[in-house]
Order: C-alpha cells, then sequence, then structure tokens
C-alpha cells in the first residue's frame, strides 16, 4: 500500500470522493462538540439570573404593556352600565282544581312536575308581564325606557371630552349632542304594552331552589329601584292571578251545580209525570205513596177539628156566663186588674167615710 503525502492527492481520486470525505470529518467534529455542550449544560442545570437578567434588560417594555392594560381595565369598567338584580322568593304549592270530587275515580296522586313547569311558565308569561306594566305604569317611566339618570362623571370619561373638544372643538361637543339623541329613546306615552312586556321578560330570571317548593324571582335592571319594584310586581300579580282563577273556578263549578241541579230537578219532573201518565193508562195505583198522601191529609184534619172543638167550648162557656142569672156578671171582667183597681179605691174612700162621720154630723157639707 503506498502513502502519500497529505497535501498530495492520488493520481486517479475523483473530486466527488474528497468533497465526500471533508463533509463526514465535519460532521465527527460537530457532533462531538454538540455532545460535549449539552453534558455542560446538564451538569450547570438552570440558571435563573439569566432570565432575572433578561427581564431587567425588558423592564420598560413590561411596565407600560402592564400599565396600557391596567388603564384599559380601569376605561372599560368605568364606561360599563352597571346592573343591579332583585330577588324575591314565594312558594307554589301543589293544587287542583275539581268542581265535583270523585274519591279515586281519575285523580292524580302525583301533580309534581308537570304542574311546577306549568307555575314556571305562567311567571314567565307575556300576560303577567302586561299587569306588570299596567300596575306600575311604565309607559310614562323614563328609567325603564334605558334613559339613565345623571350620574357623576368619572376621571377618564373627563378626561376623554377634553381631549374630543381640545382637538375637534365645537364640533365634537354638536356630534356629541347628536349621538345621545339619536341612542337616548323617546318617552312614547302611547307605547304598545305588549312591547313593554317584553322589555320585562327581557331583565327577568325565574329558578327553582332544588328540593323545596321555593322559586326565586329575579329582575336585572340599571335602577335598582325599579329592579326590587319589578320583581315585587310579578310576584304580586302571579299570587293575585292564581287567587282570581280559583275564583273562577268557584264561580264556574257554582253555575254548574246550579246548572246542573236545574237539568236534573225537570228530568225528575218529566219522569215523574211519564210515570203518572203510564199509571194512569194502567190504572196501576201506588200504595205507598196513596197511603202516605192520605195520613198527612188525615192529620192535618184532625188538627183543625181539635181546634175547633176547642173555640166552641170556649164560647160556650162564655154564652153561659152571660146568660146565667145567679153569676153577678162576667167572671173575667171582675177579675181582671182595673175591677180589681177599683175595689181597692172605693174601700178605700169607705173606711175614710167611716173615719169622718166620728168628727163631722152627716149635715156637714
Amino acid at each position: 500500500m503506498e502513502k502519500y503525502p497529505v497535501n498530495q492527492q492520488p493520481e486517479g481520486a475523483s473530486h466527488r470522493q474528497l468533497t465526500l470525505a471533508e463533509q463526514r470529518s465535519q460532521m465527527v467534529a460537530y457532533d462531538g462538540n454538540l455532545a460535549r455542550q449539552l453534558y455542560e449544560e446538564d451538569e450547570g442545570g438552570v440558571d435563573l439570573r439569566d432570565y432575572w437578567r433578561i427581564i431587567m434588560a425588558r423592564k420598560g417594555t413590561i411596565l407600560l404593556v402592564t400599565a396600557i392594560v391596567v388603564i384599559a381595565a380601569l376605561i372599560n369598567t368605568s364606561l360599563k352600565t352597571p346592573i343591579y338584580r332583585a330577588t324575591t322568593i314565594i312558594q307554589i304549592d301543589e293544587q287542583s282544581e275539581k268542581v265535583v270530587k270523585y274519591e279515586g275515580v281519575g285523580e292524580s296522586a302525583n301533580l309534581g312536575y308537570g304542574f311546577y313547569q306549568t307555575q314556571y311558565e305562567l311567571l314567565k308569561s307575556k300576560s303577567l308581564a302586561q299587569r306588570v306594566v299596567d300596575e306600575l305604569g311604565l309607559e310614562s317611566y323614563a328609567d325603564f325606557f334605558g334613559k339613565k339618570k345623571e350620574k357623576k362623571s368619572s376621571f377618564f370619561s373627563d378626561l376623554r371630552n377634553m381631549v374630543n373638544e381640545f382637538f375637534q372643538g365645537g364640533e365634537a361637543k354638536a356630534s356629541a349632542d347628536k349621538a345621545e339623541k339619536k341612542t337616548t329613546p323617546k318617552v312614547d306615552s302611547g307605547a304598545s304594552t305588549s312591547h313593554l312586556a317584553g322589555m320585562v321578560l327581557g331583565g327577568l330570571s325565574i329558578s327553582p331552589i332544588s328540593g323545596s317548593k321555593l322559586v326565586r324571582i329575579s329582575y336585572d335592571s340599571p335602577d335598582p329601584k325599579l329592579a326590587a319594584r319589578i320583581a315585587n310586581a310579578i310576584a304580586r300579580n302571579f299570587i293575585n292571578t292564581n287567587l282570581e282563577r280559583r275564583f273562577e273556578a268557584s264561580s264556574y263549578a257554582k253555575l254548574f251545580l246550579q246548572e246542573r241541579i236545574k237539568q236534573v230537578r225537570a228530568d225528575l219532573e218529566d219522569s215523574e209525570a211519564a210515570l203518572a201518565e203510564y199509571a194512569k193508562e194502567l190504572e196501576i195505583i201506588n200504595l205507598d205513596t196513596r197511603q202516605s198522601a192520605l195520613m198527612r191529609e188525615i192529620a192535618q184534619l184532625e188538627a183543625k177539628l181539635v181546634e175547633s172543638q176547642t173555640q166552641r167550648f170556649e164560647y160556650e162557656a162564655s154564652y153561659r156566663e152571660y146568660n146565667d142569672p145567679a153569676m153577678t156578671g162576667n167572671q173575667r171582667v171582675l177579675e181582671s186588674e182595673n175591677i180589681n183597681q177599683y175595689k181597692q179605691q172605693l174601700a178605700a174612700l169607705e173606711a175614710e167615710y167611716r173615719e169622718k162621720l166620728q168628727i163631722y154630723k152627716p149635715a156637714f157639707p
């Protein structure tokens, strides 16, 4: 095997083979350096001071970004309208409207889920919301239409207005007034009650309390007083609606029973007439009915007979007293209180007369 100097190339060696050999030697050297570097990093670990140096080098940028985020959040919060929630709780008891009670016939033992779902839907019904609109007079309530009350301006709103006035002058103020007129809805006295009811339902939320018969009625509004009034009005009108429904059911039951009684009575009279006609045609006599009618008639006649006899005896006794010459007068008249009083006065006068005769002579005036 022949040896050649390093700087000399063997005869017949191509340029391609030399290039490949040089690339292999470079790759071996790179792999050795990479392995040595990775080994040194594994022994040294992560150095936090490098990160701290990076943070300190970029602290201006970090502080600027943080300040921008905080200011943007504050501006966004100050520009948002606060929403208040008023909540009231009512109790809904199961009830079944019955006109005629039939025990064990078609009677549901478990109203449960269906009943309460019906009540929840009634709470969210448009008719109930219309009652609330009529009761509270929301047609003329400005806050209900989105016209907010004037509040103290915040620092950011003042700053924004100052910047707009500085750069745009009077045009900014005019455009702002124009935009406010556009965004502020007018209070229309003839506003549709249906539309207002929809606005009421928009802020209403119904949430039943699990495991109980209680229902939470909540209303959201920028005005806390308005939210409380609407929540209470919904609960109050819901209760009144249930009472009216019960009263209507009772009235219907009364009318229904009255009509049924009239119908049954008419049917009974027709049946009795048909029975009497049938008995007359066949010459059938109901002994029990006949005897009871006769007994009542006999009892009435006997009572009248006794009364007539008693009166006759009294009249005969009075007649004998008047016609008997041995009687000094009518015994009833003599025993009357007035006659007894006159007798006492006469006896007193006679006694006084006899006493005066002892003092005066009969000729004394």
